[in-house]
């Protein structure tokens, strides 16, 4: 252990008499391990986290591939879903999932970037979620009128929205 100690005493010595060679390796083991503990954070928001819906290890994406053509997609005109949901003898549930685009919502506060999706009626129950506000899509109004109000996962249009407290992000149809 007296060994260990004056190796110790030694390497502070050293480093001391040399202010920019113990720098450089002062933030070459920053920069190392903020790099790690930012990669470590991504993936294990990513991947080792589980997805916070209601058993997420048997949540699937159904895709499409044309043989002939050798083309691939995940978007389907609403027939085409409607045929695969009527048909299905292998799923429990299935729901239409389509990423728009960003908008960005602005009133009090700071603007603030909002994802646009289109989800079918039975969406939000088929995951286990509720929404903060509001209530979910009913599958009668959306066969009527194949439209549905948007809804909010949290509760950011209080303090957005030219409409006060009753603003909504989107109103868009569902087909």
């Amino acid at each position: 252990m007296e060994a260990l100690w004056k190796d110790f005493r030694y390497s502070l010595r050293m480093l001391r008499r040399k202010p920019m060679f113990t720098a450089i390796i002062a933030l070459s083991l920053a920069l190392g391990i903020g790099a790690t503990s930012a990669i470590f954070s991504v993936i294990n928001a990513v991947t080792l986290r589980p997805l916070p819906y209601r058993e997420p290890e048997r949540l699937v994406t159904v895709q499409w591939h044309n043989l002939k053509s050798g083309v691939r997609g995940d978007r389907v005109s609403p027939d085409v879903f409607h045929e695969w949901k009527k048909n299905n003898h292998v799923f429990e549930e299935m729901a239409v999932f389509v990423a728009l685009d960003q908008k960005t919502l602005s009133g009090e506060g700071a603007p603030e970037q909002v994802d646009i999706h289109l989800v079918s009626a039975n969406f939000f129950p088929m995951l286990g979620v509720r929404p903060a506000l509001g209530r979910l899509f009913s599958d009668v109004a959306a066969a009527v009128r194949r439209r549905s109000g948007g809804t909010r996962k949290d509760n950011s249009h209080r303090r957005r929205g030219p409409y006060g407290d009753r603003s909504h992000a989107a109103r868009l149809p569902v087909q």
